[in-house]
């Protein structure tokens, strides 16, 4: 039997070719918004938390400042709920700064 168009593998990017794209959102978030003064980064759980953080590390690296980041969980919030799983994993949302007036850069690994 034939494996559908959507379960087969495929390498989208390498690890060079993620590092290149998070030094160009890096740099874009920067000029964007003037430094990182007001930003603030919200990782999608689970895979846009790493995402998130590398953008942190790499903003850190380019502005020499710290970027507040944050998680949070929209298990029950997806339009694939019922394909993805009966129970659903919920995990924690942790926000533990004030985003009132700042700007909020929500990250995921979605790609289409």
């Amino acid at each position: 039997m034939a494996k559908s168009a959507l379960s087969r593998s495929r390498t989208v990017m390498d690890s060079a070719a993620i590092r290149r794209a998070i030094e160009r959102i890096s740099h874009e978030i920067v000029e964007r918004n003037g430094g990182v003064a007001n930003v603030q980064l919200i990782g999608i759980r689970s895979r846009g938390a790493p995402i998130a953080e590398r953008l942190a590390e790499a903003l850190k690296r380019i502005e020499n400042r710290t970027v507040p980041v944050g998680y949070l969980d929209i298990s029950f919030y997806r339009d694939d709920l019922q394909q993805a799983s009966a129970q659903p994993m919920v995990q924690k949302t942790e926000i533990l700064f004030d985003i009132s007036g700042k700007v909020v850069v929500l990250v995921d690994d979605v790609l289409y």
